[in-house]
Order: C-alpha cells, then structure tokens, then sequence
C-alpha cells in the first residue's frame, strides 16, 4: 500500500522536524513553517509540539509585532526555552521607547523558563533589559550571555563597527556593565530619564546560582558566589574585575575549570593576595593579550610585576594552554618565562599547547629550551603567525631527544612539521 505525505503518521511527521531542529538551530523556526504549508495535520503537529519551540529568537523587527511574540512563547507550552535577543541597533530609535518596554514586558514570564539567555542590545537599552530581570531568579538558567554595544550610529552606515561586550553574573551586586574604554559615564534609566552611572547596572541573579558558564565581554564582576560555575570568559574587563583586597576575586575562580582572559589587565599581588587565591585546579587556559597597567593609555612606567599572578593559577592539573597576543615590549611576556624559570613543575600535565602571535624572536636557544622543558608531557604543538620560531623548535628538540618526547611534530600555520626534519 503507498503511503503519502498526507498519511503519514504524526510520530514520522515528528522525525522528520527534529532533524531540521537539530541540523541548525537557525533554520528551525524556517523548517517549522514550512512544514506547516504541506496540510492542516502538518500545521497541527508543526504549532502543536512545544518541543520544537524551545529556542526564541527575537529581533528588533520583532519589537513590532506583539501578537507574533505573544504566540511564539506560548506554543512552547512549559518547556524549557533559550531566549536570543538581538537588538543590535537601539530598539527605541526604530521603534519608540514605550512601544520598546512594551515588548520586554512580553518577554518577562518567561525569562523564569530560560535555560540559556542571549542579549544583544545597545548600551541605551540595558537600563530596560536589566529592569525586566529585576527580582527574577532565573531558576533554570545555566548560561547567560550578553552583547552591549556602545555608541552606535543608528543613521551612519559608514560606522565603525561597534565593539560587543559579552557579560554574565550571579547575583545582584555582581555585574557592573561598564563598557570598554572610551565610553560615556552614565545612561539613562528605564524610568525616570536620569542618568545613572554604569557600574550601578547589575544583572540580578540570587546568591548560589546554578549557573555553571559565564561570559564576561568588557564588563566588571564583583561578589560573585557561584557553587557550579565551571567555565569562565573575560575579555576587555577593566580592573574592577579585581576585588577590595587588590586580587581577581576567589569566589569567582574556585570551581572553575575552564578559564579564558582576554585584553584585561592582570592585577598586582603581593604574598599575601597570593595565598589568599584559592584557585580551582584548571583543565583548560587561555591568556590573550593581557596588560601590566589598568588603562591601555598607561606608559611602560606604570606597569606592575605579573610573575605573582602568573604563579598563582592553579595549573598541576592543567591538559590544556593557549597563549595569545603577549606584547613584546611589556612585562607580561617577560614576567610569564620568570614565573616558568622559577618553577619546573608549573605545567607537568599540559598535552596540549597553542602560541598565536608570540614574541619568541628575542629568545635565544638556551631559553627556547627553558620554555619547551616546562611542558614534559605535551604531544600537540600548535604555532600560528610566531615568526621563524617553528623551525628554531624543531632543531632544539631534534638535538634534545628527552625534550618533550611525547612531541612527534608541530604544526605551523596550519602545516604539519615532523619533528624529524631539520
């Protein structure tokens, strides 16, 4: 018997759809009204399965159209749902401020159902996001992510494009959305008009939150409790992300496995802040492109010693390094081949070691060694845009065979280098 698309059972009907759900996530919403024009039980299955609206993406054309937010959201049903909100150009310059707060207000109940939360808004429209947030727990939410983007030229389409700012917190006092330097020192508020300093903005989440990723993108983070966090993110953080006592906060760090810091200034410390660091044992670092002063501005007379620091991540059970963009001329590089040279067994598990942008030209041999012979263990080598250095290593450890000999090769710019070859 031949069995057609209008009688297929609705279990094969389901199939079909969560292929294209799982497929791309971007195409879902696509997928599902097409689907939706085949037939009335097509259409019935499409709109009826909550399962299938569990990600809404909202933009700024949606700010228009109530009736379409309103139904997107309630064909979810109960479900668990991640929400992206991409309001990447002032939603109250496209379509007035009320009509703006009318549509959060759409979006509030059910931020309470978000899993996984997307902003991305223009710095003048977080007074208002943030208000929506004021006084929810967020009780499913395991990864927020934010986008601020700041002094964006609605009309000017030879803009520059803006810098984003990715942020994510744990409580009420957390988050202070300070936008990277140059930036304007207030915004307005959702209410009154007035301006309000940026470091008084903060994303209220309760104290213990399950939130288990963080994204910080440019902003400040402060008395942070956050038992599950496993996978930190800063870039661009000026040096608020430092606590009262001079050091990156501990609470933030202490169950963390998984760290990146990007563009921020790396604080001072002192023995004491040393040890009052209770980093968790990490798996997986990334350093790009850290600074020894607080502002980009500052001169090479301001920098501080980074060797404390350095020497203060937690790092015997690390697998994985990445380092990116040290500045040749500052401290930082200098202060990190110190903190290798003063402990041998900093990196003894590292397997897995990728270097962008280094500035491996002033070391000699000698100190080439120095540096491969803090990684014993590593077996993956990855070296992008470091200069002659890949064919300077490949000497070394052909003339040192118990240099890293786990190591079989490297690869440079993409080309895989047998460590055979001189």
């Amino acid at each position: 018997m031949m069995v057609t698309i209008h009688t297929l059972p609705p279990e094969i009907i389901l199939e079909i759809l969560q292929w294209h759900v799982t497929i791309d996530v971007c195409i879902t919403f696509c997928a599902i009204f097409r689907a939706a024009w085949v037939c009335h039980r097509w259409r019935s299955v499409a709109f009826g399965n909550a399962l299938f609206w569990r990600t809404v993406n909202l933009s700024v054309n949606d700010v228009r159209h109530t009736e379409v937010v309103t139904q997107t959201f309630a064909r979810s049903g109960t479900q668990p749902i991640e929400i992206a909100l991409d309001l990447t150009a002032p939603a109250w310059a496209f379509n007035g401020k009320e009509k703006f707060r009318g549509f959060l207000e759409l979006v509030r109940p059910h931020l309470r159902r978000s899993s996984r939360l997307e902003v991305y808004a223009d710095e003048t429209d977080w007074a208002d996001i943030l208000t929506i947030c004021d006084g929810e727990s967020f009780p499913r939410l395991d990864v927020l992510i934010a986008h601020c983007y700041e002094d964006w030229e609605v009309y000017d389409d030879d803009a520059e494009e803006q810098d984003e700012v990715i942020v994510a917190t744990s409580n009420s006092t957390a988050l202070q959305a300070v936008a990277s330097p140059p930036s304007p020192t207030t915004l307005n508020t959702s209410n009154t008009g007035d301006p309000i300093s940026a470091e008084a903005l903060s994303f209220p989440l309760p104290p213990g939150h399950r939130l288990h990723k963080v994204q910080l993108y440019g902003m400040s983070l402060s008395d942070v409790i956050l038992p599950h966090l496993r996978h930190v993110s800063i870039v661009q953080a000026f040096s608020d992300i430092v606590s009262a006592n001079g050091i990156l906060h501990p609470l933030l760090f202490n169950t963390v496995a998984h760290l990146e810091l990007e563009q921020i200034y790396v604080p001072p410390m002192t023995a004491q802040t040393h040890a009052e660091l209770p980093l968790s044992p990490l798996r997986s670092l990334v350093l790009s492109g850290l600074r020894a002063t607080p502002h980009v501005e500052d001169g090479a007379d301001a920098e501080h010693d980074c060797h404390p620091f350095f020497s203060s991540l937690s790092t015997l059970e690390l697998r994985s390094l990445e380092l990116q963009r040290f500045h040749a001329t500052g401290r930082v590089w200098p202060d990190f081949l110190a903190s290798l040279s003063s402990a041998q067994d900093r990196y003894p598990r590292v397997s897995s070691l990728v270097l962008r942008e280094m500035p491996f030209d002033d070391l000699g041999p000698d100190e080439l060694n120095s540096f491969l012979g803090s990684f014993p263990a590593l077996q993956g080598l990855e070296l992008r845009q470091c200069s002659d250095v890949g064919s300077r290593m490949i000497q070394n450890l052909n003339t040192y065979p118990k240099l890293c000999p786990l190591l079989q090769g490297l690869l440079v710019d993409g080309a895989s280098v047998s460590r055979e070859a001189v």
